[in-house]
C-alpha cells in the first residue's frame, strides 16, 4: 500500500478546538526517525564521557552473555522511544488549526505535552508489526 496520501484529522484532547492533520509514515521515513533516534542517544553518550560509555557497554555485554540480550530469545518491541519525536511529527504533520503552516520551527515550537501526545498518536498509526501480528495475517 502507498501511504503518501493517507490523512487523518486528529482533535487535540488538551486544546479545545485545535486539530492537527497527519499522514501515514513510509517505511523509509519511520527507518529515518529510529535512525536519528539512535544518532541522538548514541551523542548523548559520548558527550557523558568514555567511563560513562565503557560501563553502559560492559553491562550490555553481560546482558548478551546472560541471555537477556538475545534477540532470538526475547522479541524486540519498538516502543514510541525507539523513535526521534521531531523526525516522527516533521515527517508526519501536513497542516493544523494554529496560525500559519506547520513548518519545521513552527513544529519545534510545540509544548512538550502536545508534541508527546502527538508523537505517540503518529507512532501508534506507523509501527512496525511483531512477529505475533505478521503471523495473524
Amino acid at each position: 500500500m502507498l501511504v503518501s496520501k493517507i490523512i487523518e484529522k486528529l482533535d487535540i484532547p488538551h486544546e479545545e478546538g485545535q486539530w492537527v492533520e497527519i499522514r501515514s509514515l513510509s517505511f523509509t521515513a519511520m527507518e529515518e526517525a529510529s535512525d536519528n533516534k539512535q544518532e541522538r542517544d548514541l551523542r548523548q553518550v559520548k558527550r557523558m564521557g568514555g567511563d560513562v560509555f565503557e560501563a553502559i557497554m560492559r553491562s550490555s555485554k553481560q546482558a548478551d552473555s546472560s541471555g537477556k540480550g538475545d534477540e532470538s530469545a526475547t522479541a524486540k518491541v519498538a516502543t514510541v522511544d525507539s523513535y526521534d519525536k521531531e523526525t516522527l511529527l516533521v515527517k508526519a504533520i501536513v497542516a493544523w488549526s494554529y496560525d500559519g503552516k506547520p513548518t519545521m520551527d513552527r513544529i519545534r515550537d510545540l509544548d512538550s505535552r502536545t508534541a508527546a501526545w502527538l508523537s505517540r498518536e503518529v507512532f501508534e498509526r506507523n509501527k512496525p508489526d511483531t512477529e505475533e501480528t505478521v503471523g495473524n495475517d
